[in-house]
């Protein structure tokens, strides 16, 4: 696989993936870092009324502002733009020292999407965009934990990060920062003790924080913009809860418990050590294969899937010539061999392709050629190359050069 994401952020991309460090890292990143996202474009998605509520949030000091305040709620009833950010209320609290967040730019960023994409399918997991713009000498939140790893790409200006080690280790969804939840330890080495690692962040810098542990930033005489590629790993939980989904199709899990059974401890054993035995019965050598192709559907759900137009690629797809038209892998999630097909999988959705055309795709998805359409046409001739470069433009598995997707 050419780690050509990952490989502008970390030092040794391989590495990387084979271990992720354990602890924060700060690694020099690459041109690629400053060219991600700019403020002038964040400016642009406000004025042009793309940004909307609860995806565009501002807070100081883990206090978020009034949603009524910074959107167009108080100015129009119109339910279908109730929700869009006022440029006017949002300029009022960015001067009042408020730091201001844009979620999910993967979905509508451009070049972040095209970015986190291909980070997801380097990493096997997928991945979410999200902007933070603080003014000068300004504090968006206080020390908090996130629930997944984190690559904080510093785009502009300079951020000054504290991070301390987890009080949660490997926390879950379920374990969202509180520091009500703390021990008392805890809490006074946040308030009164040094931090672990104290790292300034400067342009085109990368900063790795495993999920778990704690950190703030805050800036000092300098605004500062970054982006946080939010890596969402899948745990052993998570396996575990998608089994149990799939028990919900067995019709012997459909059955009722015992009225009563968790006022009476022996009915609660009893039901406890029943369906134990079920699970474990039903979860024999013999099912194996469909919970596990359960599992990695699931898993590849979790993606977006690749981009198309449906139009220009699909409606549209067979006209037009074929220059400039490029590969993209990361469109396929992941992708299997059987009975002598090829199995991509794309998000919510699969393409099966067979034959010898099967084979090619294959080799393609693993080889990446600079030049796909001379690559098929060496392979499978010039009309069955063509139409093979084709079906991969409707499957977004490649894209014309000229399109921004």
């Amino acid at each position: 696989m050419k780690y050509r994401a990952l490989g502008s952020l970390v030092d040794d991309p391989q590495k990387f993936v084979e271990q992720p460090p354990l602890e924060p890292q700060v690694f020099d990143g690459s041109a690629t870092v400053l060219e991600l996202l700019t403020t002038a474009e964040i400016d642009e998605v406000i004025a042009r009324g793309g940004a909307r509520t609860p995806g565009l949030t501002l807070a100081q000091s883990s206090k978020p502002a009034p949603t009524t305040e910074i959107t167009l709620v108080r100015f129009s009833q119109e339910p279908d733009i109730r929700d869009l950010a006022d440029p006017l209320g949002v300029a009022e609290y960015l001067q009042a020292g408020y730091s201001l967040t844009l979620n999910n730019l993967h979905r509508y960023h451009e070049r972040l999407g095209r970015f986190a994409e291909r980070l997801g399918y380097e990493l096997a997991n997928p991945v979410k965009a999200i902007s933070f713009f603080t003014p000068p000498g300004a504090q968006a939140f206080t020390q908090h934990h996130d629930t997944a790893s984190n690559f904080i790409c510093q785009t502009e200006g300079r951020k000054l990060w504290r991070l301390y080690r987890p009080a949660v280790s490997n926390p879950l969804d379920r374990h969202p920062w509180s520091w009500t939840t703390l021990s008392e330890e805890d809490r006074n080495r946040l308030i009164d003790g040094p931090a672990d690692m104290e790292v300034l962040l400067e342009a085109g810098s990368v900063l790795w924080i495993p999920r778990g542990w704690i950190h703030a930033g805050v800036t000092e005489d300098d605004l500062s913009l970054h982006v946080s590629f939010r890596v969402e790993t899948s745990t052993e939980h998570w396996l575990a809860q998608t089994v149990v989904d799939w028990l919900a199709d067995q019709r012997d899990f459909r059955q009722d418990l015992p009225a009563g059974f968790a006022a009476s401890p022996e009915l609660g054993r009893s039901a406890v050590k029943s369906v134990l035995e079920k699970m474990a019965a039903q979860l024999s050598e013999g099912d194996l294969p469909a919970v596990t192709e359960y599992v990695r559907t699931a898993h590849f759900s979790r993606f977006i899937g690749p981009r198309m137009r449906p139009i220009t690629d699909v409606l549209r797809g067979t006209e037009g010539v074929l220059d400039n038209v490029q590969l993209r892998p990361e469109g396929a999630i992941g992708h299997s061999w059987e009975n002598g097909a090829l199995r991509v999988h794309l998000g919510s959705a699969e393409r099966i392709f067979e034959g010898p055309s099967a084979v090619v795709v294959r080799d393609l998805l693993l080889e990446e050629p600079d030049d796909l359409v001379a690559t098929a046409v060496a392979r499978l001739g010039q009309a069955d190359g063509e139409r093979l470069v084709r079906q991969l433009v409707a499957s977004g598995l490649a894209v014309r050069d000229s399109q921004p997707w």
